[in-house]
């Protein structure tokens, strides 16, 4: 809690010393039980601290990434300790994302594209797995946007419209589900704004009616007094 404390006053490398010394102690449990699931999660849990002080507080994405990775490796083997448990699989999809993110920092879209690929296949096979799951359904539409948007920057916008397109549908469900959840509403607009971006939208949508589904999603937003609104810059252009 130490280290999350001083993340949170961007006293990175104090952040780093007290998420280094809890990433120590994981592999000491580890090492005192191989086969615990808990500890090796620990583990990843450590390792994947360290990597966010690495990428977001102290600017070097090529340590990150080594650190994501050792994190996915954690997770990977408590997920072979225990097959069935959802956690260790949603939490390699997170760590994939984080790849994606040291990729992306360095402007290596391709390696991010295919870490998001990755992302994407583990939260869709969770998803099937568990439909009813919305916090799941949300973590698949992340994927699906980013990977709509990196498909778009590598290859254009008509490849990433089918990802966002389903990223659509499934935020659109999601608000249907709970509408007053915030943070969903705040994914269905920015995904409104990626897809309204491009010269032309994947059928069946009709650029009028998405801008009306947008202005309202603002407006929700708005109303609220949701911090996130002013991140969703199209909304200005509407």
């Amino acid at each position: 809690w130490l280290g999350e404390y001083y993340s949170r006053r961007s006293d990175w490398q104090r952040a780093l010393n007290y998420f280094s010394r809890y990433a120590h102690a994981a592999e000491r449990l580890v090492a005192s039980a191989p086969n615990s699931f808990d500890y090796m999660m620990e583990s990843g849990y450590g390792a994947s601290n360290i990597g966010r002080i690495l990428l977001q507080g102290l600017n070097d994405p090529a340590a990150a990434q080594r650190s994501f990775s050792a994190a996915l490796g954690w997770f990977e083997r408590a997920g072979r300790a225990r097959p069935r448990a959802q956690i260790a699989r949603r939490k390699q999809a997170n760590a994939h994302a984080w790849i994606a993110d040291t990729f992306y920092a360095r402007r290596e879209m391709t390696e991010s594209l295919r870490s998001r690929e990755r992302q994407l296949a583990i939260s869709v096979d969770l998803v099937m797995a568990s439909p009813a799951d919305m916090e799941l359904l949300f973590d698949l539409v992340r994927a699906q946007r980013s990977v709509g948007i990196l498909s778009a920057i590598l290859s254009g916008p008509a490849a990433g419209g089918s990802h966002l397109l389903r990223a659509l549908e499934n935020s659109r469900r999601l608000v249907a589900h709970d509408p007053n959840n915030q943070d969903w509403l705040v994914m269905k607009a920015l995904i409104e704004c990626d897809l309204l971006r491009a010269p032309s939208l994947p059928p069946p949508l009709v650029r009028s009616q998405l801008n009306s589904e947008l202005r309202a999603d603002g407006d929700a937003l708005i109303v609220r007094h949701n911090p996130y609104v002013s991140t969703i810059s199209c909304l200005d252009e509407r």
